[in-house]
């Protein structure tokens, strides 16, 4: 799935069960980025080297590819990682931090970061990254990619996009009467 869908999905699944407050919505899309941000700033620092943007093979390549931006990229879009966060998260909850997340805002921020994790697990097929990183490097590669042609690619393009719009189409909340 692409990042801009990642950020607007988290964004609308937190804005309809928490329609009364900004902040975690757009945390949750904070959240849902982070994992593509080390790939972003390896992108845009090969392309300013480079002076030229460059096909998705290369990127994959040169960017994901390479031990500057495989560490950080493979550790956010581990499982393990985001599944400690939400350990100690709940843990601090329990120790009563509660008063300091009044809103939400840390939870909708991990669980945006989470699902992007997920998400990315089901629609990576060559370009899959390592889920249980760094204790293992096994790449479950899904049989559908949000690009790859040969893997349903334009399909799934397609039902992405219609996604999107029905997620930001006004509708009723959750919990409204």
């Amino acid at each position: 799935m692409r990042t801009y869908s990642h950020a607007v999905l988290s964004w609308a699944a937190a804005r309809r069960v928490v329609p009364s407050e900004a902040r975690p919505a757009l945390l949750a899309a904070a959240g849902a980025t982070l994992p593509d941000v080390p790939a972003g700033l390896g992108g845009a620092i090969l392309a300013l080297r480079r002076r030229r943007w460059f096909a998705r093979g290369e990127f994959s390549r040169d960017v994901c590819g390479r031990r500057r931006f495989s560490g950080p990229d493979a550790a956010l879009h581990s499982l393990l990682p985001v599944s400690a966060a939400l350990a100690l998260y709940g843990l601090a909850l329990g120790y009563g931090a509660r008063r300091l997340d009044r809103r939400g805002a840390g939870l909708t921020f991990l669980l945006g970061w989470a699902g992007h994790a997920l998400t990315d697990a089901l629609t990576h097929g060559g370009d899959a990254r390592p889920l249980l990183w760094p204790v293992s490097r096994w790449r479950f590669e899904s049989p559908v990619s949000y690009w790859e042609r040969g893997r349903h690619g334009r399909a799934f393009a397609l039902a992405e996009h219609a996604l999107l719009v029905l997620a930001v189409a006004p509708g009723k909340r959750i919990g409204a009467r």
